[in-house]
């Protein structure tokens, strides 16, 4: 079974949830080579909000980390490490995530009751 056929309608994954965006981006150009069209075939959302997902051609939608509030907290606990100020097993730190909707993904499609036309062209460049 190759992975193309993990995909094909109307019984293969209809979205995924990559780790990254370069990732998400890898699987978008894969999909293209075997005429698979996103987001009408394969949802895809990314994680992190790379300038790359933001490209017209691209249009990947994805979780955008706060990486100001990221970095502001890395440095203020290392520097407490360093001082002295905090010790202890590493803490676990949580932050908002915000969802970027761009044009990786629709509604799952509805195969048995609205057959869609199959592209074999992929997308435009």
């Amino acid at each position: 079974m190759s992975l193309a056929h993990l995909f094909r309608p109307p019984n293969g994954v209809s979205g995924v949830f990559a780790t990254n965006d370069l990732t998400a981006i890898d699987l978008m150009e894969f999909l293209d080579r075997v005429n698979l069209r996103v987001p009408a075939d394969v949802s895809i959302v990314g994680f992190d909000n790379v300038a790359l997902a933001g490209l017209a051609r691209i249009s990947l939608t994805t979780m955008a980390q706060p990486r100001d509030d990221l970095a502001r907290q890395g440095i203020e606990t290392v520097a407490a490490r360093i001082e002295g100020h905090a010790a202890g097993p590493p803490r676990r730190l949580t932050v908002e995530v915000d969802l970027v909707v761009r044009g990786s993904t629709a509604p799952p499609y509805d195969w048995p009751n609205q057959p869609m036309e199959r592209s074999t062209a992929g997308r435009s460049a």
